[in-house]
C-alpha cells in the first residue's frame, strides 16, 4: 500500500488479510483494509501464493498507516509468472 493510499483510507476500523498458502490471481483482491474515510482493496499485480502475512497488523493495524513501506506490509507473495509485472516496469 502506498502512503498516499494508506492516507486515503483515514483511520483503520477493520482489515481482511489472507491465509498463508492461499493462491491468488493477476488482479484479484488481497486484501481489503476499511477505515474512517473510505474502503481500499489491495489487488495483486501478479499471480501467485501468498508465503507470508504480516500478523502484527492484527494487532496493530495503525502500521499500515505510520509505515506502510516497511513494517506496515500486508503480504508477500511468490509471483508464478515473472511477466505478469512487465507493465510496472
Amino acid at each position: 500500500v502506498t502512503p498516499s493510499a494508506a492516507d486515503g483510507v483515514g483511520e483503520i476500523s477493520g482489515l481482511e488479510l489472507p491465509a498463508e498458502g492461499d493462491d491468488f490471481m493477476k488482479g484479484d483482491v488481497v486484501a481489503e483494509v476499511r477505515g474512517s474515510q473510505g474502503e481500499l482493496e489491495v489487488i495483486t499485480p501478479a499471480a501467485g501464493l501468498v508465503t507470508s502475512v504480516n500478523e502484527a497488523l492484527k494487532n496493530k493495524p495503525e502500521l499500515l498507516l505510520e509505515d506502510p513501506s516497511e513494517e506496515g506490509w500486508l503480504v508477500q507473495i511468490e509471483i508464478q509468472d515473472p511477466s505478469d509485472l512487465e507493465e510496472y516496469a
